[in-house]
C-alpha cells in the first residue's frame, strides 16, 4: 500500500496491516492520532522524505521494519492527567533509515504522584543500518510528588554491521 500524504497537513490516526510505501515525495509528511501496526510490516520512507507520527506507533507483538533512506520521526502522546504515552511499543527493525522515537510527557496530576513520561521504544530494537535516536518523555508534576522521566528503551536493542568481505585481492 502507498501511503501518499500531502505535505504540511495533519492526517488522522491509520492502521496499517500491510506493507507501507510512501509514494511523495513531499519532504514532510504527518499523521496525528498515532498507527496501530497489526502486522509484521515494512514502512519504506525515499530519501529526502520524513514521515512525522504524533501519539506513537504501537504495534504490539508484531514487527515494523523501517528501510529507506528516508527519516521517521515518532512522538508519543501527552498526558494530560496521567503517564505520556510510549513513542513505539513493539519490535522495530531499522534498514538503512534515520529514526528518531520520544516518549511523551507525563502530564500533571493535581491529587496522584505525577504523571510518569513515556518510554521511547517498550519491546526490541535491532539496528542493521542507519541511524537511531530515542528519548524518553518528561515527568509531569504532581501534587504529592514529581513523576519519573520515561526510559529511552525498555527492551533488548542489538546493533549490527553488514559483514564484510575480504576477497583475497
Amino acid at each position: 500500500m502507498a501511503v501518499g500524504l500531502l505535505s504540511g497537513t495533519a492526517h488522522a490516526a491509520e492502521t496499517w496491516n500491510t506493507d507501507q510505501t510512501i509514494s511523495s515525495t513531499q519532504q514532510t509528511q504527518t499523521i496525528d492520532g498515532g498507527v496501530n501496526v497489526t502486522a509484521d510490516i515494512t514502512l519504506t520512507i525515499p530519501s529526502g522524505v520524513t514521515l512525522n507520527v504524533n501519539g506513537g506507533i504501537n504495534a504490539g507483538s508484531n514487527t515494523l521494519t523501517v528501510s529507506g533512506d528516508g527519516k521517521l520521526e515518532v512522538t508519543g502522546t501527552t498526558g494530560t492527567n496521567g503517564a505520556g504515552g510510549n513513542g513505539f511499543t513493539g519490535n522495530m527493525i531499522v534498514n538503512s533509515a534515520e529514526v528518531s522515537v520520544t516518549g511523551g510527557n507525563g502530564g500533571d496530576n493535581r491529587l496522584d504522584i505525577g504523571g510518569n513520561g513515556g518510554n521511547g521504544i517498550e519491546g526490541t530494537l535491532t539496528v542493521n543500518s542507519g541511524s537511531v535516536s530515542v528519548t524518553g518523555g518528561n515527568g509531569g508534576n504532581g501534587g504529592i510528588g514529581n513523576g519519573s522521566s520515561g526510559k529511552a528503551v525498555t527492551g533488548t536493542i542489538t546493533a549490527s554491521k553488514a559483514q564484510e568481505s575480504d576477497n583475497g585481492t
